[in-house]
């Protein structure tokens, strides 16, 4: 089991904490740390989130999620 606390700026786990931003790439990016999902490529810890009504309004949160989880 791993908790994690989806923050508006921060994305925690019991052993990690990096910024809740995310930016997508066409193509594989250099720095270390990215998530590839159907063919994107994603660097979390880059800024952060806008506020939403809902985290589940988009895919930003489960691929911050995926990227927690990795880390962990």
């Amino acid at each position: 089991i791993i908790g994690v606390d989806h923050g508006y700026s921060v994305m925690k786990t019991a052993h990690i904490c990096f910024p809740s931003g995310i930016v997508r790439y066409e193509h594989e990016p250099i720095p270390i740390g990215s998530v590839e999902d159907e063919g994107k490529y994603y660097v979390c810890g880059t800024g952060r989130q806008p506020l939403l009504r809902t985290k589940t309004e988009n895919e930003q949160y489960y691929l911050l999620t995926l990227a927690a989880i990795a880390q962990e």
